[in-house]
């Protein structure tokens, strides 16, 4: 998987890359001659820890070679319980802003991505490795590497950063020599030494390529007598520091200092001066420092070195208890320095089985001629109900015994070894804490446990404050690497301190009230960070001392005047952080009160809506109540109003039809008397003159 971000390899000539792969592999075989001694010693911590027989190893090889070896192990639960510890509370890594351009909400978006690469992309089990690894024989190392977020799709060039654990580091490992500090800032080099089968190497790497090993180291791993052939093949990466120069402008209109590279300023430079709101301050050289990774067997260079992402290496050193003695690096874990009383142990506990074993019994012990002819009787006395010997006579015959001339008596337990058997399980109990039950007295305070563990957990102290500065110091190396990674617009999964997750998009566009312009939002590079180890533990250790906690404080508070208000915040804080089946409802309800009430910050547009109908003004209850009565006489009042207004309505409309209807009764008289005028006329004129 390609490790890069847009690749910026460098060229070479022929002759130029093999002078390269001779200083290659001569500080690799320089860097790893100079803590060889403490390599060989950590081989045999994790072989006494993790081998059957380990614990024997080189111990009495010759005197013990065909006798009986028991191993009693008492020193894996010590090493086990420092590192169940450590899971149940690990470290963490924080972010805060370190100048005054970088805010809260800056360094909680990278929070929030960082703990999605590490949730999502093997951190817990890169750490835990390491962490493993420091405890048992004192060095541990994790790696930070840019892989693609999607391998299967062509089309998709996002990458996100993964966590790799490094297996064995003590062997595998190679710092340069040179560099004195814990986290290995101070090393301009590192080299991480993979192992492949000649088939492994054919397949990985093709068979035009000569499987050579880039240095020879030799195997002990622990005392395993059957080691398969094994090509190492080196991974390189080292600092290269380039001045450059920079050019630094004042941006008026946003109040802050921008500077741009020799290739970017000449891009840049006509718009930059042209610019009302940008005034040139200065130029300056400045040393950029560069990562660049190369891999390379004991006969060619494989891969050229080539640009990775970030400005530190990426591999991160992990110590426990650590020295500088004669200008060599020593360091140890918890393991080394009971190597000795657990073997002293086990050689005479092996022996006292050895002992138990042959001497189940006294062996009597006759002259050969009170067994003669009785050898096989004796031989195979098993089973036996009784036994028979010639009786022992003197010259003249007489017999002067019948019995064993004596008895070979089983060994006794001497004072020296009772000694040793009682001395060294109490030193080793006293070293390691021992277990619970032997260390505890059950008479015991509260108070005075607490104090015993205290001084118990001391002992490991110093390899948990070294393992606290090795994920702080990740924490640095991983921030300069997602400066790069995460450099456009893209969405991204982030994952809140409590877990919970949400939708945001890097480099969103939105309108700043500032600058009347539009600039992007939810950016990583060119802010500034401090990386701090987080050592509050666990969030589900905190969730459930929080219940506890929070329990305790309302049945202190019960009755107390004046904190009923503090109650049901209280009940609230317990069920958001109960865990179980069946709460999703419940802890829905509790914090949508608590979104409203404005104690829990809205994550989602729902709970948005939730707290903004909340801060709506509220009305006073009596006032409301007169509003509503007077709301009501006016109702009643337009309801009179509105009856009063119908009956003349409806009076009208009666007076209407009424003149409707004498309208058409006169209308129809009219038609009537007209009718019968015409008729008496038409009738005149009918009649004879004489008679009208």
């Amino acid at each position: 998987m390609p490790e890069r971000i847009e690749a910026t390899k460098l060229e070479y000539k022929p002759n130029e890359v093999d002078k390269m792969l001779e200083e290659f592999k001569k500080d690799l075989n320089t860097d790893y001659e100079c803590t060889q001694d403490q390599r060989d010693a950590a081989d045999i911590d994790f072989g006494f820890l993790n081998i059957v027989g380990g614990q024997w190893k080189d111990y009495l090889d010759r005197s013990y070679e065909k006798r009986t070896k028991l191993e009693f192990d008492m020193v894996s639960d010590y090493r086990n319980k420092f590192v169940g510890e450590w899971t149940s509370s690990p470290v963490d890594v924080e972010y805060k802003p370190d100048d005054s351009a970088t805010t809260d909400k800056d360094a909680e978006l990278l929070n929030g991505v960082r703990r999605t690469d590490f949730r999502d992309r093997f951190g817990m089990m890169a750490t835990v490795n390491a962490v493993e690894e420091v405890s048992t024989c004192g060095a541990g190392a994790m790696k930070l590497r840019a892989v693609f977020e999607n391998k299967g799709d062509p089309e998709n060039d996002n990458q996100v950063i993964e966590f790799t654990p490094i297996h064995n580091a003590y062997e595998t490992v190679v710092w340069d020599s040179a560099s004195k500090r814990i986290e290995k800032v101070d090393a301009r080099h590192v080299t991480e030494l993979t192992a492949y089968t000649r088939d492994s190497f054919e397949h990985q790497f093709g068979k035009d390529k000569e499987a050579v090993s880039a240095i020879n180291p030799p195997r002990n791993v622990g005392g395993n007598l059957f080691t398969p052939e094994q090509i190492f093949v080196a991974t390189r990466y080292h600092v290269e520091n380039n001045k450059i120069k920079v050019f630094v402008y004042e941006n008026l209109r946003e109040g802050k200092i921008e500077s741009y590279t020799e290739e970017e300023h000449e891009e840049m430079k006509a718009e930059l001066k042209s610019s009302e709101f940008h005034k040139f301050k200065r130029e300056r050289n400045v040393v950029k420092r560069s990562i660049y990774k190369s891999v390379f067997s004991g006969a060619e260079i494989i891969s050229k070195p080539e640009r990775i992402a970030g400005e530190w290496l990426p591999i991160i050193p992990f110590y426990g208890y650590r020295a500088y003695v004669g200008g060599i690096e020593w360091y140890r874990g918890l393991v080394r320095k009971l190597i000795d009383p657990a073997r002293l142990f086990n050689q005479q506990m092996s022996q006292l089985a050895e002992n138990a074993a042959s001497a189940g019994q006294e062996v009597p012990i006759f002259t050969p001629g009170q067994i003669q002819g009785f050898e096989h009787f004796w031989a195979n006395r098993n089973g036996k109900s009784y036994m028979l010997i010639n009786p022992l006579k003197d010259a003249s015959g007489q017999i002067i015994a019948t019995g064993p001339v004596s008895y070979l008596k089983p060994p006794q337990l001497d004072g020296n070894t009772q000694a040793i058997l009682a001395t060294v399980p109490q030193f080793i109990q006293q070293v390691t804490g021992g277990a619970p039950q032997d260390t505890l007295d059950p008479e015991m305070s509260g108070k005075a446990i607490n104090a015993l563990i205290k001084r118990q957990n001391m002992n490991t102290k110093v390899i948990v404050d070294n393992i606290a500065s090795a994920i702080e110091w990740g924490g640095t190396v991983y921030q300069s690497m997602a400066s790069e990674i995460y450099n456009s617009s893209r969405m991204m999964k982030i994952v809140g301190r409590d877990g919970r997750q949400t939708m945001q998009k890097l480099h969103e566009p939105m309108f700043d009230d500032k600058s009347g312009r539009l600039i992007e939002s939810n950016v990583i590079n060119g802010k500034r960070f401090k990386a701090y180890a987080d050592m509050s533990g666990a969030f589900e250790s905190q969730r459930d001392q929080t219940v506890e906690d929070m329990k305790g404080m309302i049945s202190a508070l019960s009755g107390v005047p004046g904190t009923e208000k503090l109650i049901p915040e209280m009940v609230a804080a317990i069920v958001e952080n109960m865990s179980g089946t069946g709460l999703e409802g419940i802890k829905k309800i509790v914090r949508n009160d608590q979104v409203a009430k404005g104690i829990v910050k809205p994550e989602t547009p729902e709970e948005e809506q939730i707290f903004a109908q909340a801060q709506q003004p509220k009305e006073d209850p009596q006032q409301k109540l007169m509003e509503s009565m007077a709301q009501q006489q006016q109702a009643e009042a337009r309801s009179l109003d509105a009856s009063s207004q119908q009956k003349v309505a409806d009076s009208q409309k009666k007076n209407a039809e009424t003149a409707k209807i004498m309208s058409g009764i006169e209308v129809d008289k009219l038609k009537l008397m007209i009718e019968i005028r015409d008729r008496t006329l038409n009738r005149v004129k009918e009649l004879p003159l004489g008679a009208r």
